[in-house]
């Protein structure tokens, strides 16, 4: 288990936010978030990707999202963690950055 302030590399790689470049620095195979604004690697054993951020295409690279609430926060747990899904985005929300409505949705009445 890696420690706080931390991520366990070998379950979700390298991880990357886009705009920020990142200390890479490997404790064993602990990487440093510090540099990191997607990551909270506050808690120990735990680390969630922020709200606001989504994994889109290239695996590993989260990037912002346009409407913050549409990504909210979760805790990355396996390597399929660091892989855009739908799945992730909140439940009126689609899209690759959750930037879209689902359909009987609009920006109006989410």
């Amino acid at each position: 288990m890696c420690s706080v302030g931390t991520y366990d590399a070998t379950l979700l790689g390298i991880v990357r936010c886009e705009g920020f470049v990142a200390d890479i620095t490997r404790a064993n195979e602990c990487m440093i978030c510090k540099d990191l604004p997607c990551l909270d690697c506050s808690k120990p054993g735990a680390v969630e990707l922020r709200e606001g951020w989504a994994f889109y295409g290239v695996e590993n690279i989260a990037y912002t999202c346009p409407f913050q609430p549409a990504c909210p926060a979760r805790v990355l747990n396996s390597t399929h963690a660091t892989i855009a899904s739908e799945a992730h985005c909140a439940v009126e929300y689609s899209g690759p950055t959750c930037a879209s409505c689902k359909e009987g949705f609009n920006h109006f009445n989410v």
